[in-house]
């Protein structure tokens, strides 16, 4: 390196006069002044004096320690794991692809969009297997190949979404596309109210199982988020999905910030913090699991980035944020500084309302705050995440206090004298293990602690029961029959004056057809009432199974093998009385309900068939018998269009030239309206009045 004495040494030589002499060493001293505090300058070499260093430059010195402190955020897991395996595991850019038969796959229907892509729901010509295509669009080819790499070191993975194929038009475009397995998932927005405190529990566990693969793995999803997390509700099953963002983790490595998708981005990349690693997923999944226990989607919601920060800081406060911008020697601009403000932390109790209390658990909020951590060194890693004692509680391990509660008392009748039975559930019953640990143990079954989850208090039989007796439409099933019935019938008067005659009379004129149109109101309402009582059926019919079962299934036991999760002796002696007693004679007499309104509205459809042919036949033989004139009723049996053309044709001339009083004399003559052309003359065609000569031709 050139020093700056011989640089103004050899400048000087070349220009002769004063004036420029001076102009120079002024710009040399002007460019020396920001290059001695530059960040990427090279400090110069220490002076050693006995056993202490001495740095020539304390700025310098100061500049270099902390590019040293910075380069020291690693990962706290699976650091090396990319630093021992061979280049080819890690090296996309040198993938040779092997390319599919792009015609062995058709679209069927577009599922989605993305940024970089666009999905479709298509299947195998070959094997008419479903598939999930993902056409990419346009980008750079390494970017193509880092997401294809990445599928194939992940596949087979725990909850991966599998990479069948990569196929792309050979001819004209050359688009690649990517063939998945195919997810019948349900979109979040439908699917995450309805979840349960149990269903929350096992999704998020099954979604660490992927997180802690592909980190083991030495990859960074980077964009963890519900519109990247496929759940097939009805089959309990999860896919991680979308690798487009995925990144190799290489220790000591800037990364790009400008990944995840806004409100799952982490505050280091918030605060441009370039050597973040696999914990920036578990920030996106904290994110996650806040809005499905807090029922608040999203819930960090910024409207921008610095926006974005701000919200978090409201939460979390800004004292923490500050001590990790120390910790990492970063600093946040001006303008973000000065939104950000200050504030203290908001207590997460402050969140449970009414709608979400039940999914809010001790240890929910214990996870959910070692997840949502400003330092990303402090947050749970995917592995100590599925350890948490959110997931790992004991099923049968229970306090007394939730196997019993007001319901166990159960009454049913005997020849009319009433009994009480009051099942309890005994500490008897809850036998200890050899090691006297109080938990209960089962033949047969040999149960891993670390793996159950409870089966939360919300869903045990005994309380579906209590919620069903309480509930607004299923308690009618616990009326008497006679109360029962009464309801159903003001039930059905109602429907019927306020849904079934309005509809049935734009259907149906009540002054010409009386009997259509009662038998059209009526069946509609008797309809309608129909669907109600089954519903309160299959409600008490689903909780009577639940009662009776000796298991509760493993879609509520954390089993997704298959398991059970079986229930005490007396929790389930408890239960089969209350199912005994209480469930089958509702819904016995529930079911009789549904055969009768069967066979009522069977009965009101063949009469609604048969009513035109009945309803001629009153008016025919009341008509007659009234004019009391057997010969114009022969006539008009056997000759009724000449019949009523003669009476046309007496009209007197006024009548004839005016089109509305035609065609009231020709409703007339027949004694019925005449709207269509089987009744010989359309007075009426398509709501107007048809024209004189139309109605005697």
């Amino acid at each position: 390196m050139i020093h700056v004495p011989f640089l103004v040494f050899f400048l000087l030589l070349l220009f002769e006069s004063p004036p420029r002499r001076l102009l120079v060493v002024c710009a040399v001293l002007t460019l020396r002044a920001p290059l001695a505090h530059s960040p990427i300058r090279r400090s110069p070499p220490a002076v050693s004096s006995g056993n202490t260093t001495i740095d020539p430059d304390p700025l310098v010195a100061e500049i270099s320690v902390s590019e040293q402190r910075r380069a020291m955020s690693k990962a706290r897991v699976y650091t090396d794991v990319n630093v021992v395996r061979s280049k080819d595991y890690w090296d996309y850019e040198s993938l040779n692809v092997q390319w599919g038969e792009q015609d062995d796959y058709e679209v069927v229907r577009k599922v989605g969009r993305g940024k970089y892509s666009e999905v479709f729901e298509g299947f195998n010509v070959n094997t008419k297997e479903k598939c999930i295509v993902k056409i990419l669009k346009p980008v750079k080819k390494k970017k193509i190949r880092r997401e294809i790499k990445i599928l194939q070191n992940l596949c087979g993975g725990p909850n991966i979404v599998k990479l069948f194929d990569v196929v792309r038009d050979q001819q004209h475009s050359k688009t690649p596309s990517l063939i998945f397995e195919y997810v019948n998932s349900t979109d979040f927005k439908v699917l995450y109210p309805t979840l349960t405190d149990y269903d929350i529990r096992y999704y998020i566990y099954e979604l660490l199982k992927a997180l802690d693969y592909c980190h083991s793995q030495g990859i960074m999803h980077r964009d963890v988020k519900p519109h990247n997390v496929m759940i097939d509700h009805e089959l309990r099953k999860l896919r991680l999905i979308d690798w487009g963002l995925a990144e190799f983790y290489h220790p000591g490595k800037e990364y790009n910030v400008r990944v995840a998708s806004r409100y799952f981005k982490g505050p280091e990349l918030l605060v441009d913090l370039q050597d973040y690693d696999y914990s920036l997923d578990m920030w996106s999944l904290g994110c996650m699991f806040a809005g499905m226990i807090f029922r608040k989607e999203p819930f960090f919601y910024g409207h921008d980035n610095q926006d974005q920060l701000v919200k978090i800081a409201k939460v979390l406060g800004t004292d923490e944020l500050n001590a990790y911008l120390d910790k990492y020697q970063l600093e946040l601009e001006p303008q973000l500084e000065a939104l950000v403000g200050r504030h203290s932390r908001k207590p997460w109790s402050k969140f449970i309302n009414a709608d979400n209390q039940h999914l809010v658990s001790p240890e929910a909020i214990d996870f959910l705050d070692k997840l949502l951590r400003y330092d990303h060194q402090d947050r749970l890693t995917a592995k100590e995440a599925m350890a948490h004692a959110y997931f790992a509680q004991k099923v049968c391990n229970r306090k007394l206090g939730n196997y019993y509660d007001s319901s166990s008392i159960v009454k049913y009748g005997d020849d009319g004298k009433k009994k009480q039975m009051f099942v309890r559930v005994s500490v008897k019953a809850m036998k200890e293990e050899g090691n006297g640990s109080g938990s209960m143990s089962f033949s047969g079954q040999s149960w891993d602690p670390s793996s159950e989850i409870q089966v939360p208090s919300d869903q045990r039989p005994v309380n579906e029961y209590s919620a069903l007796k309480e509930g607004m439409l299923y308690s009618w099933g616990e009326l008497g029959p006679s109360k029962f019935f009464l309801r159903l019938g003001g039930l059905w008067l109602v429907t019927f004056t306020v849904l079934g005659v309005p509809i049935a009379a734009a259907s149906f004129n009540p002054s010409r057809e009386p009997l259509r149109f009662v038998i059209a109101a009526g069946t509609g309402t008797l309809f309608l009432v129909s669907l109600i009582v089954l519903r309160i059926y299959l409600g008490w019919s689903y909780v009577g199974d639940r009662l009776l079962s000796a298991v509760i299934p493993y879609e509520e036991s954390g089993w997704y093998d298959g398991q059970m999760w079986v229930k005490p002796p007396e929790v389930l002696a408890r239960d089969r009385l209350l199912g005994s007693y209480k469930v089958k004679p509702v819904i016995k007499m529930l079911k009789q309900t549904l055969i009768g309104t069967g066979a009522l509205l069977v009965s009101a459809f063949v009469l609604f068939v048969f009513a035109t042919p009945v309803e001629y036949f009153f008016k025919t033989t009341l008509r007659s018998s009234k004019d009391n004139q057997p010969e114009v009723s022969i006539s008009r049996t056997n000759n009724k269009f000449n019949m009523r053309k003669e009476q046309l044709l007496r009209l007197p001339t006024d009548v004839v030239t005016d089109d509305d009083l035609a065609a009231a004399a020709a409703e007339a003559a027949d004694g019925r309206p005449v709207y269509c052309r089987d009744r010989y003359y359309r007075a009426l065609a398509g709501g107007q009045y048809c024209k004189w000569d139309d109605l005697v031709k």
